[in-house]
């Protein structure tokens, strides 16, 4: 028998045994990956220096060890201190945004994680709690060394939040809180965050700047809203890979760093939440933003929220925003103040106001006469198929209603 016949036989022979089959090309490639492997192996050992242990960390960062597998480092500034301008009754009054707030229940969180996306294994390794107790933001950051202590640090997060009323962040709505919800679940820990409510301050921005503003990122908030430029920060991108080469390899020359750039977050919240507030009460603020702010409320359905903001300045509305008052009057029912809303914008020829006007004749007091006087002066304003097919509508309701004897008198 020949060696090729024989190698063929045995082939069969592994196939009738079940045997998994090898050539030598997967063998070399097997023995190529194990190589590979133990190389990486070696480099990732020789590349981590002597591990840094919590204890020589926390000197390093100004914090102290909370305990194993977490760092506390704790600061607080005076607010005239922080990168904004307040005026001097911030810290004793409360805030009137989306609804009214006591500062001190005011809880101002942000996190940096593992990773740039909020899946399920993403991690948040530093969390930032922030609170105003008088005059000063008392800020604690609460870091990861060890993710075995991930459900301490979510615990330690739980109590903080338990006696405060609203959470203040920027984008946390969509990131930050969703992420932390994911930790907690995934540790099987209750929480306090759903049922707090909470001011998310990238909304309130955007209503207010985006026509102004090239993009609504938190530097860009800073900048164009208090005047502050970072110096020397590291750019958000780059926090994660500073935690992962701490965590693979022990390096510690820029996680201060990004302590830095945590702190400078929560203190941004605090500077936002103080310039929002204040526009919003402003009584020179601008009929943009508060029609703007107010349409984003609706949007999210917080009429009640919308309501109180414009009828505070209900005599200097611009007709967009008397029309978005009128219309939460129409949903409440409550139809004297939304008519009587609706006649004034009659008289300054607002096109929703008039068909609102129509509508409310037609619907409401089945007065189609009125309803069909209404909708010609506004088709004789600016003709569209949508008012004609209406006033031939009403024309057929009318036509009926006469047969009946059932017409209006005018």
């Amino acid at each position: 028998m020949t060696v090729r016949n024989l190698a063929s036989r045995l082939t069969q022979l592994r196939k009738q045994s079940g045997a998994k089959i090898q050539t030598a090309r997967t063998l070399a490639a097997e023995k190529k990956l194990a190589d590979k492997i133990k190389l990486a192996r070696v480099n990732s050992s020789a590349d981590k220096p002597n591990s840094c242990d919590d204890e020589t960390l926390a000197k390093l960062l100004g914090g102290t060890v909370y305990q194993s597998g977490l760092i506390l480092i704790q600061q607080s500034q005076k607010l005239s201190a922080l990168h904004a301008v307040y005026n001097s009754a911030f810290q004793k009054n409360t805030v009137q945004l989306e609804e009214t707030a006591e500062l001190q229940h005011l809880l101002f969180v942000d996190t940096e994680t593992s990773g740039l996306s909020s899946a399920a294994g993403t991690l948040v390794f530093l969390l930032g709690a922030g609170e105003i107790i008088g005059d000063e933001l008392v800020l604690e950051q609460m870091l990861l060394t060890r993710i075995s202590a991930e459900p301490a640090m979510l615990h330690w997060f739980n109590k903080k939040c338990e006696h405060k009323t609203h959470l203040v962040s920027y984008n946390g709505k969509s990131f930050d809180v969703p992420l932390l919800t994911t930790r907690f679940r995934m540790n099987r820990l209750g929480s306090h965050l759903l049922v707090k409510k909470h001011i998310d301050l990238l909304h309130w921005i955007r209503r207010l700047h985006q026509q102004q503003m090239a993009d609504c990122r938190l530097p860009s908030a800073e900048a164009f809203c208090l005047g502050f430029h970072r110096k020397e920060d590291i750019p958000g991108a780059e926090v994660p890979f500073v935690w992962q080469a701490f965590i693979r390899y022990g390096k510690t020359d820029r996680l201060k760093a990004v302590i830095q750039h945590h702190a400078w977050d929560v203190a941004s919240l605090v500077g936002l939440l103080h310039y929002a507030n204040k526009l919003m009460s402003s009584e020179s603020q601008l009929q943009y933003n508060v029609y703007q702010a107010s349409k984003y409320l609706v949007k999210n359905n917080e009429n009640e929220k919308a309501k109180t903001i414009l009828e505070q300045r209900v005599n200097t509305l611009d007709t967009d925003a008397l029309y978005l008052l009128g219309e939460i009057y129409r949903k409440e029912n409550r139809w004297q103040e939304a008519v009587a809303i609706w006649q004034q914008l009659k008289e300054q020829g607002h096109e929703g106001g008039i068909e609102s006007l129509a509508k409310y004749y037609e619907h409401k007091e089945k007065d189609y006469l009125a309803a069909y006087q209404i909708m010609e002066c506004l088709n004789a304003k600016q003709a569209k198929e949508q008012h004609q097919i209406r006033m031939r509508r009403l024309q057929r309701k009318m036509a009926n209603a006469q047969s009946y004897g059932l017409m209006h008198a005018t």
